[in-house]
């Protein structure tokens, strides 16, 4: 799908989507008026896997769920392993998030988010 004005190319997304190994630099577009959307990250991911979020609601809430061992960093903040992050648009119209996965051992499983304008981000 082509972006709209002022939106980077990306995907439109309008439901629930699990990622896969080919959306690796893939941009997520949140747009219009659904109310929720959940974007799965399954577990078994390579590592240095990166997915961008980009919103332009204030209308809906992007939901990460992450799958088995997979969770989520952003400033000392961790989910729980499969726990999810939920991005509020209603707080902040615009804004763009890169989640990629920096590590595979260790800490498991881990993904870092740097988050532009985001209002609200809870994880849990």
């Amino acid at each position: 799908m082509a972006a709209l004005a002022g939106e980077p190319a990306g995907a439109n997304l309008t439901g629930a989507y699990t990622l896969a190994a080919s959306d690796n630099g893939r941009t997520f577009i949140i747009d219009g008026n659904t109310a929720n959307r959940t974007l799965t990250v399954p577990a078994g991911l390579p590592l240095g896997f990166t997915f961008y979020i980009y919103c332009n609601s204030t209308a809906n809430n992007l939901i990460v769920q992450f799958s088995g061992s997979e969770r989520l960093r952003q400033s000392g903040a961790t989910t729980s392993a499969g726990g999810t992050a939920t991005f509020n648009g209603a707080t902040d119209t615009g804004f763009a998030s890169t989640i990629r996965k920096v590590s595979d051992s260790g800490f498991a499983n881990t993904y870092w988010g740097t988050f532009g304008g985001v209002g609200v981000l809870t994880l849990a």
